[in-house]
């Protein structure tokens, strides 16, 4: 992640910065590495964690326009995706960012695995989701991600329309 971040030439000096579903940290500390205050939450924080507490990413425990951005690649665990979708709009700050990554559709080469709650047709259908959430598309970008984990699809950052 770190390296796509740094080709977003966005930044995120001294911004706070929620991550959303974060496990371990991962994406925590690539913006920490950037220069954010950032935190995650996620439901099985472990134990110990320094960069993710305990939340659910439906009911998001941070105040109203909290947030310069909110990140997150676990979008296909949502199992409610317009509820997710209504938190990640309340605690970004109005001119605030939401970075987020997605994998490909079924029609793509992708789909739902063994632990994904969603999947799509396209990429393109996440994209409609979101606007019709109340979003924009700033950015839109494909990626592959090279990691313990291969996956490649779409980087989107969403403002508020």
């Amino acid at each position: 992640l770190n390296g796509r971040l740094k080709d977003l030439a966005l930044d995120f000096k001294n911004k706070s910065v929620l991550c959303l579903a974060a496990r371990v940290g991962t994406e925590v500390k690539s913006f920490l590495d950037n220069g954010a205050l950032a935190i995650g939450i996620d439901l099985n924080p472990g134990l110990n964690n320094r960069y993710v507490v305990y939340g659910d990413f439906h009911d998001i425990q941070y105040g109203d326009k909290m947030f310069d951005y909110v990140f997150t690649n676990s979008f296909d665990h949502s199992i409610k995706p317009e509820i997710l979708a209504k938190e990640i709009h309340r605690v970004m700050k109005d001119d605030g960012k939401f970075i987020l990554e997605v994998g490909r559709g079924r029609q793509e080469g992708g789909g739902a695995g063994s632990y994904e709650a969603l999947d799509w047709e396209k990429v393109d259908d996440v994209e409609k989701f979101f606007i019709e959430q109340g979003f924009k598309v700033f950015l839109r970008k494909p990626f592959n991600s090279r990691g313990r984990y291969i996956w490649g699809g779409e980087l989107f950052v969403l403002t508020k329309k």
